[in-house]
């Protein structure tokens, strides 16, 4: 367990919900204490401080916490999200991200069953192996094929941002455009909520599909104004270059958006998009 969560991760936690009185401090160190059990077991990662974990990591026990405590009077509120799970697998393969242990905002996954106790001896049944086992040797071919992939992702990320960055009106109606969620600006904002790659080469060429989730987060009780800064953001998407340095990108797709309403006038839309792109 971490020395320590009462500091800069219940503050970041109780400005992430909104809150600003220490009636629900105890409570939210629990959530905390949890979601970084959570975070190890997922990550397999051994660490015992807040400061020693990569800011992923740090960015998703916040919301696995916050996501906690909006949804701790619901009986299925238990699951991880899918947007904290995209966040911890950039620091690593996760050991037990199948079925078999956690259940994801999908829903439950079937474990596998177990093998029948009436073998014995050579014709004994094999116990069977999650999904994540079976494929990891096709994903290490196909991480052999397409090195650099994950670059990529991290170049699209960055190129993403700074195109919104460079619009005049945009940063007008913002307070901040970040990678990752500021902890410390004040609403209005946006910053990428999660990403996540998969494979798209060919034959003669290295490629990436690329999904991005944008978070934009205002408060206020009219929510005229962040439906104007999601909309500007998805004008500028659209207006992004295909020619990038080091990839192009040959599809940009506009998949869904979600709104929610959360605690002290709190609002926040999600945007979601998906990115196909060809290495140079």
């Amino acid at each position: 367990m971490p020395t320590d969560l009462s500091g800069q991760p219940l503050d970041a936690l109780k400005q992430w919900l909104a809150i600003s009185t220490a009636r629900e401090d105890a409570l939210l160190l629990r959530l905390l204490e949890s979601a970084w059990r959570m975070c190890l077991r997922f990550t397999a990662i051994d660490a015992d401080d807040w400061a020693t974990l990569p800011e992923p990591l740090r960015h998703g026990i916040i919301r696995f916490a916050a996501h906690h405590y909006r949804e701790r009077d619901r009986p299925d509120g238990d699951h991880l999200p899918a947007a904290v799970a995209a966040l911890w697998r950039r620091c690593g393969a996760p050991i037990a991200s199948c079925g078999c242990e956690f259940r994801t905002s999908g829903g439950p996954t079937r474990a596998p069953r177990r093998p029948s106790r009436t073998g014995r001896g050579r014709n004994a049944p094999t116990p069977p192996q999650c999904r994540h086992a079976t494929l990891a040797p096709r994903r290490a071919a196909v991480a052999a094929l397409c090195p650099g992939g994950s670059l990529m992702e991290s170049a699209l990320r960055r190129t993403l941002i700074a195109w919104l960055r460079a619009d005049p009106m945009l940063l007008g109606m913002l307070n901040a455009v970040e990678e990752e969620a500021p902890p410390a600006a004040s609403p209005p904002h946006c910053a990428i909520a999660a990403s996540a790659s998969a494979d798209w080469s060919h034959k003669t060429g290295r490629g990436r599909e690329v999904r991005i989730a944008l978070e934009i987060v205002d408060r206020g009780d009219d929510p005229a104004n962040i439906r104007a800064i999601a909309d500007r953001i998805e004008q500028r998407i659209a207006t992004l270059a295909p020619q990038q340095d080091g990839f192009r990108v040959v599809v940009t797709q506009f998949l869904r958006s979600r709104a929610e309403r959360r605690r002290s006038t709190v609002r926040a839309v999600l945007l979601e998009y998906r990115f196909l792109l060809l290495a140079d």
